[in-house]
């Protein structure tokens, strides 16, 4: 054997063993997730534990006892995750299983090349070489699973999937790939053959590591989506009933118009009149009804806090979007720009502007800020607001309505100016001034 690798290969068996050697090269790339405190010293004994087990109690090979053995060990490591990180029950399974994945991932990986090697060159006599490839696999499984698989974990903060799924998922992974390992190791030894079989782990691991994260997706989606169909649902209720009360305001208005043309002056009315003044002079009329409600009530607001409302608005431009969603996407972008400036003593300004240019809709808001640049998160800028988990749902569900029509939604801040700017392309069956007659 040459003597680097017979080197590598007393360094490994006195660390307990590839598996635990591997474990321990995997775990080192999830430092980056979320740790409890003092998790250095957590890290270093329960790796410590681990390890000096491994040395104690060494695999039992090639005895079927070895099935129990990998078992163990990622109960073991399991435990270890939920001792340095700070996670769920469950979501430390999670992160034990994806670990577990990449270990089982290089070992594939690893006994696949080197199989092929000894297949090609006829002789079992060059195995040293799996000292030199085991090492360079791990190098390269690392770096891919950092951006792939740890970085996404890290972004996610708090893992949401199917709870019974990832469970089962781990007991039968676990199972699956112990088993194979074990029958690998004392029933075949044709290098071209274990080769196969090798690979044929390689792609459990992938697909098992693919499900996972596609749980969490789908899981993230349909949690979404329901927040996101509730405030469409709030929004579509909120914006009949500020129908209503814009009627009636109207209604109550032309009457007192009509008295007074005839000559009769009903004061009692008048006094109404002049408590509603204040609604009558935010009213907005740009030819879409949605738009005016959204426009009169957020000037009403602006008015009452002292904020300058400065607006151009053409119905027209959103004519071909339902109500309720131009009601939800012009509160939501309004809302943000009020809540940017309220407290603030200078720069009480906020600007909307809905247009149409050519075959677009551009709906644009202006706020100052006191940020210089934008953190995004998914797309979206992220929330500001301390409790994110609760927050920013407003932004996500109106680049969710300007998608739905196929615009685009773009977010960027100049010299402290925040500027939201929507563009929406208008149907073809959609005319300028309405929809075209068939």
């Amino acid at each position: 054997m040459d003597e680097l690798a017979y080197k590598i290969s007393n360094i490994i068996n006195m660390c307990g063993g590839e598996y635990i050697w591997q474990f321990v090269a995997v775990a080192l790339i999830f430092l980056p997730c979320r740790k409890r405190r003092l998790w250095g010293v957590r890290y270093i004994c329960g790796l410590a534990c681990i390890v000096l087990s491994a040395v104690f109690v060494p695999i039992p090979f090639p005895d079927r006892w070895a099935v129990v053995y990998y078992a163990v060990y990622f109960v073991l490591f399991a435990a270890f995750n939920a001792l340095v990180y700070k996670y769920k029950p469950v979501q430390v399974l999670f992160i034990s299983l994806c670990m577990y994945c990449l270990q089982y991932l290089i070992s594939c990986l690893s006994y696949a090349a080197i199989f092929t090697v000894v297949g090609l060159k006829g002789d079992y006599g060059v195995y040293w070489i799996y000292y030199y490839i085991m090492p360079l696999i791990i190098v390269l499984v690392d770096v891919m699973a950092y951006f792939i698989v740890v970085r996404r974990i890290k972004c996610a903060g708090d893992i949401q999937f199917n709870n019974s799924f990832i469970i089962f998922i781990a007991c039968a992974f676990v199972i699956a790939a112990s088993f194979l390992t074990y029958w690998v190791r004392v029933t075949l030894w044709y290098p071209y053959s274990l080769a196969a079989l090798m690979g044929i782990g390689v792609l459990l691991a992938i697909i098992v590591l693919i499900t996972l994260f596609m749980n969490i997706k789908a899981v993230w989606l349909s949690q979404e989506n329901i927040v996101l169909t509730k405030m469409l649902e709030k929004d579509k209720a909120h914006y009949e009933q500020l129908k209503i009360s814009n009627e009636k305001i109207q209604i109550k208005y032309h009457d007192m118009k009509k008295l007074q043309k005839d000559g009769i002056m009903d004061f009692e009315g008048l006094s109404g009149i002049k408590e509603a003044h204040e609604v009558l002079v935010n009213t907005y009329y740009t030819g879409n009804t949605a738009l005016d409600i959204v426009l009169s009530e957020k000037s009403m607001m602006c008015d009452r806090l002292g904020i300058d409302f400065v607006c151009t608005a053409d119905g027209s431009a959103v004519g071909f979007m339902k109500p309720h969603h131009i009601y939800s996407l012009m509160v939501n972008a309004i809302e943000n720009c009020i809540e940017s400036v309220r407290r603030r003593e200078d720069h009480r300004e906020i600007e909307v502007v809905v247009v149409r240019k050519d075959d677009m809709c551009v709906i644009k808001t202006v706020n100052y800020t006191d940020a210089e640049k934008l953190e995004f998160k998914d797309g979206v800028p992220a929330t500001t607001n301390a409790n994110k988990e609760e927050h920013g749902f407003g932004v996500k569900s109106m680049k969710e309505i300007v998608t739905r029509y196929g615009g685009d939604i773009n977010f960027s801040i100049d010299n402290h100016y925040f500027t939201l700017v929507a563009i929406i392309p208008v149907p073809s069956s959609y005319a300028k001034d309405g929809p075209r007659k068939q």
